[in-house]
């Protein structure tokens, strides 16, 4: 049997390496900004590189990294695949293969101690202490037991695309940065704001777009709805759906992982699945997955489980 995870000194040393640059520095780097910015002030340009970065990592991220890579709630070409893999590595948050190995790992053991960034105490007493918190929020992320991508990511393992553009991680990380800063500059029409742009939406937005993902982490595991029943704490978290294109309707991932829609029930909205669903229209996406609405129902808190839950794959 393969080993869950791995323990090598250079897995490690990588670990605390990513965790300086891609962590820490950030923080420093926009508490920095803040000071430069406030001093300048923000262009119609720098905002627009701003929405326009954070819901381009957001897209790879939430629709990459998480529902395509991690759980194949949809299919696309290597164009796509391609894109989907940039677009995520530039949210600064790992190389596809490590973010989707550790996510099905915790989907495995959500909220034991097994778990890598469960906010839950991991000394038997119930609840949540602010340790836990920002253990589950960040400083889980210095030092966990490496998931083994050969057991929980094989498919990843042998995409020789994926393993080229994770090759240029850091390439791809640096690149978002640049980006925000050129499409201000060409917006405002000002070199000055390459300067402003880069800070704004690549320095800020890498940070703060980090947080509110790790906030599915943490906070989705603490507080808001639990419409389903799971074997976890996981939760509905409305306020941030706007922000993480829907990740945030956490329990009704955690119920049915590999569906293209958390949209579950008639009130829940899920702006990623809606983009999912243009991109269908077009072709560029297919074979989107989602769950039978009588499956929605015996899932529900409270119904008892009536059959087997049956995903459908409709293009």
């Amino acid at each position: 049997m393969q080993a869950k995870t791995l323990t090598h000194p250079i897995i490690a040393a990588m670990q605390k390496r990513h965790f300086v640059l891609l962590d820490v520095l950030p923080l420093l780097g926009s508490i920095a900004a803040a000071g430069v910015l406030s001093r300048v002030g923000l262009t119609f340009g720098a905002w627009v590189g701003f929405v326009v970065m954070w819901y381009a990592s957001v897209i790879g991220i939430e629709l990459g990294y998480h529902r395509y890579f991690s759980h194949g709630a949809f299919e696309t070409g290597p164009a796509g695949r391609a894109a989907l893999a940039i677009l995520g590595a530039m949210g600064g948050q790992g190389p596809v293969v490590t973010w989707a190995s550790t996510h099905r790992h915790h989907h495995n053991h959500s909220d034991t101690p097994e778990d890598s960034h469960s906010p839950h105490r991991r000394d038997g007493r119930p609840g949540v202490s602010l340790r836990s918190f920002l253990h589950s929020q960040l400083t889980w992320k210095w030092s966990y037991p490496y998931p083994n991508p050969s057991l929980y990511t094989p498919h990843l393992v042998r995409d020789r695309l994926i393993a080229t553009l994770s090759r240029y991680y850091y390439l791809w990380v640096v690149l978002g940065i640049v980006l925000p800063g050129v499409m201000t500059a060409a917006i405002d029409r000002a070199w000055g704001g390459l300067v402003t742009g880069m800070l704004f939406g690549g320095v800020v937005r890498l940070y703060l777009g980090q947080q509110v993902t790790f906030l599915v982490n943490s906070l989705c595991h603490i507080v808001g709805f639990r419409p389903f029943d799971s074997k976890d704490h996981s939760r509905n978290v409305a306020w941030l759906v706007p922000l993480t294109l829907g990740g945030s309707l956490h329990n009704s991932h955690h119920a049915f992982p590999s569906t293209a829609n958390n949209g579950l029930l008639w009130w829940q909205l899920d702006p990623g699945y809606w983009l999912l669903w243009s991109l269908a229209r077009v072709g560029a996406v297919s074979a989107l997955r989602t769950i039978p609405p009588g499956v929605v129902e015996r899932r529900r808190r409270g119904h008892r489980p009536a059959g087997p839950d049956i995903e459908t794959r409709n293009s």
